[in-house]
């Protein structure tokens, strides 16, 4: 198509623009997808009542994918090399966040289990393990 229009005369220049929005727009767009798909639950405006599941990202999924769109160049593409580095930055830190969290989580439910407690007061444990400074 760009070959045709170049032929009918239109300025390469505005052809060259064309295709660098074209592929920028179409990067967004595969960003956006990216999480999208790594997000569950209800979106916040759309909560009508108390027992609504959040929404949330998955760390894991996410970093997945946009990691995969970085190694096609896609998510540079989409919103600049220092802001993709950034981002996948920003994705990690919250992944290595997310596995402490699920261990603290195990640990907690582990001495729960071991000295005869649990819901609320298995809480309580991992809440005074938090508080306490707990790593």
């Amino acid at each position: 198509m760009m070959d045709k229009l170049a032929k009918q005369g239109v300025d390469p220049d505005t052809l060259a623009r064309a295709d660098a929005a074209w592929k920028h727009q179409s990067a967004l767009n595969e960003l956006g997808a990216a999480i999208r798909q790594s997000t569950s639950g209800l979106r916040p405006e759309l909560v009508t009542g108390a027992k609504a599941t959040p929404e949330t990202v998955s760390p894991k999924v996410l970093f997945t994918k946009v990691n995969r769109l970085n190694d096609r160049g896609r998510l540079a593409t989409a919103i600049g090399r220092d802001n993709a580095d950034a981002l996948l930055q920003h994705i990690d830190a919250a992944y290595v966040q997310a596995q402490k969290v699920a261990a603290r989580q195990k640990f907690a439910a582990a001495v729960a289990k071991t000295v005869g407690i649990s819901g609320a007061a298995a809480a309580g444990v991992h809440w005074a393990h938090e508080l306490l400074g707990g790593q």
